[in-house]
C-alpha cells in the first residue's frame, strides 16, 4: 500500500484556489492528479469550510444582487434571470430567501 505524500506548498495554495473558485474536491483532484480525499484532507487542515455535498453556489455581487431584484419584481422567472445575467438559477432562487433572513436579523 502506498504512503500518504505530503504535498508541496505550491500544490496546497493550487487547492486553496480552485476551492475559493468552487471547484470541487474531484474537479481540484483530476486537475492536480491527486486522490480527491487528499483535497478533503489538505481542505480541511486549512480550515476551509465547504459544504460537502451539492454544486457550490458563487457569492453574488451586490450589483448582480440589485439587477436580480429587479427582475424577479418584474415578473421574470429564475431560470429567465439565471440565463440573462449568466448565473447558476440555484444562485437567482435563493436570493430572496438570503434578503429575508437578513432583514428578520439572522
Amino acid at each position: 500500500m502506498k504512503g500518504y505524500k505530503h504535498l508541496s506548498a505550491k500544490a496546497q495554495q493550487q487547492i486553496v484556489d480552485l476551492t475559493a473558485a468552487g471547484k470541487s474536491e474531484t474537479q481540484i483532484a483530476r486537475l492536480l492528479h491527486v486522490h480527491r480525499n487528499t483535497v478533503y484532507r489538505v481542505q480541511r487542515s486549512l480550515g476551509l469550510q465547504l459544504p460537502r455535498h451539492g454544486p457550490r453556489a458563487p457569492v453574488l455581487t451586490p450589483t448582480q444582487e440589485g439587477e436580480v431584484l429587479v427582475l424577479l419584481k418584474s415578473g421574470i422567472g429564475t431560470g429567465r434571470i439565471a440565463a440573462k445575467l449568466g448565473l447558476r438559477q440555484h444562485a437567482v432562487r435563493k436570493l430572496p430567501r438570503k434578503i429575508t433572513l437578513a432583514a428578520a436579523g439572522f
